[in-house]
């Protein structure tokens, strides 16, 4: 699964999640990332929304490989508990923060 990345200049680029190495905060609310073989990458976003971006694609990804071979029933039943244990892990994170 591939992300849609338009860097400070405006380019669009498509990233590969798995290989994003570190995000880190950069100049003016923007974010800088390391990706495996291409370097830095600048954007002009905040890296929490970069950081949801990235991991929504990592989590989306794997659900595709858990579900290969799965019933609807089953990749349903699946969904459902992972976004229940996912807005219980955002409670826990608003609720501590």
């Amino acid at each position: 699964m591939l992300i849609k990345v338009i860097d400070q200049k405006g380019k669009t680029i498509w990233v590969n999640p798995t290989y994003i190495n570190g995000l880190r905060q950069y100049r003016g609310g923007k974010s800088q990332f390391n990706v495996s073989g291409w370097g830095m990458i600048v954007v002009n976003e905040p890296p929490d929304d970069v950081a949801g971006s990235i991991n929504l694609a990592l989590h989306a990804e794997a659900s595709m490989v858990r579900n290969t071979g799965q019933t609807e029933a089953q990749i349903s039943e699946r969904a459902q508990a992972e976004q229940a244990q996912q807005n219980a892990m955002i409670s826990a994170i608003v609720i501590g923060g």
